[in-house]
């Protein structure tokens, strides 16, 4: 199953400014006091520009980090990071992520930047992808494991991921770091999810014996 993750916006379309033309009339108004309006007569008379620009380009979005001090972009990742849940899962986003809040949120306390996070997603889905195919391998029959239905396999990958974090962090206190932590990932996560997998198949053929 392929997942496509969020993309940016295509800001490439140029946002137009147009100028309005001089005013030709030398009038102008101009209210007293008293709250009458005056017709005064306009002592400079501006010639009309016939060689405005009216396609200025300077209102275009350019979000490249080369636009922001490092203390911006500082701010920006953490922002994106830190709202990840929001926007990322739930019901009407678009291209949504088959987790559940709780689930980004923690890799939000872990990751700095919406790369890291995206391809630290990204890693979770291949475990995914490949433990598929070794099942549709074994089994002769095609795979699908559907993670926004199964609420007890949402539940077991925010456990996977605290005990995967937890390693990090053991071995990290104990100077034993782990040479690929991105690898550690895709094993742990492989393996819980062929895990349940095998359970879910038992617990189905367990209640068809009855």
């Amino acid at each position: 199953m392929k997942i496509t993750l969020p993309e940016n916006v295509d800001t490439s379309g140029n946002v137009k400014i147009t100028l309005p033309e001089t005013a030709t009339n030398t009038s102008s108004e101009t209210v007293d006091t008293s709250g009458n309006v005056k017709i005064t007569r306009n002592l400079y008379r501006q010639p009309l520009d016939t060689n405005i620009d009216t396609n200025i380009d300077t209102a275009k979005l350019d979000f490249s980090s080369k636009n922001f001090s490092q203390s911006e972009i500082k701010k920006q990742n953490q922002d994106l990071v830190t709202n990840a849940y929001k926007y990322l899962t739930g019901e009407n986003v678009d291209n949504s992520m088959p987790f559940e809040p709780e689930t980004i949120q923690l890799i939000s306390y872990w990751v700095r930047t919406p790369e890291q996070m995206r391809s630290f997603i990204g890693i979770i889905l291949n475990a995914r992808k490949d433990i598929q195919a070794d099942i549709e391998e074994q089994t002769g029959r095609p795979i699908t494991i559907i993670m926004d239905t199964e609420p007890e396999l949402q539940k077991g990958i925010t456990t996977t991921l605290r005990r995967y974090f937890n390693s990090m962090r053991n071995t990290d206190n104990k100077n034993k770091k782990i040479n690929s932590p991105e690898n550690y990932l895709y094993i742990s996560m492989k393996n819980y999810f062929g895990y349940w997998y095998n359970s879910e198949m038992a617990q189905r053929n367990k209640e068809a014996s009855n």
